[in-house]
């Protein structure tokens, strides 16, 4: 009992809220965890506009519906969930929401996460970093958008392209 104390205290000293650790805490959006395997949620993802087949990435993008990811708040919801995936991982988490909930989220996640970097001040994109996991919000257009990143997988993602792009040229 008192090591699942010390752990549980360990565990929420590690990622404390409003810091970019909490995002590496989390690891995702409502129990989606990002890197995590998608037979947990197969009876959740659905494929959009019929088309499961692999993008030029080499992933498959599924629309996750459950209504109660969906809620952000009593008065603020999405519009839609999509997860991307990449050999049956979960790379992305895309939240699609009203332009208008924008400034609402940005500071919801503010609060979860920190202070975001922003590459323009007058242009309403956030962006949130740690280690393992990258967030982005944007609001500058109708829908708004929030796309966790496994960074892993983007990262073995980017690898395999650049292998891919060498051999191409190699055979020039």
């Amino acid at each position: 009992m008192i090591l699942l104390c010390f752990l549980t205290f360990s565990i929420c000293c590690k990622a404390q809220l409003g810091t970019t650790d909490a995002l590496e805490g989390k690891g995702g959006y409502k129990g989606i965890l990002l890197g995590s395997d998608i037979a947990a949620i197969k009876s959740k993802l659905f494929s959009i506009e019929g088309n499961a087949s692999p993008d030029a990435d080499s992933c498959v993008t599924f629309e996750y519906r459950d209504a109660e990811a969906l809620k952000i708040t009593e008065s603020t919801s999405l519009m839609q969930i999509g997860i991307r995936t990449y050999k049956n991982k979960i790379q992305s988490i895309i939240l699609l929401f009203n332009k208008s909930d924008g400034p609402e989220l940005s500071v919801l996640f503010i609060k979860a996460f920190g202070l975001p970097l922003r590459d323009n001040q007058f242009m309403d994109i956030y962006k949130w970093s740690s280690s393992n996991v990258g967030l982005s919000l944007n609001y500058e257009n109708n829908p708004g958008y929030a796309i966790y990143t496994c960074k892993p997988i983007q990262d073995l993602i980017d690898k395999n392209k650049l292998t891919a792009t060498n051999k191409a040229v190699t055979k020039l």
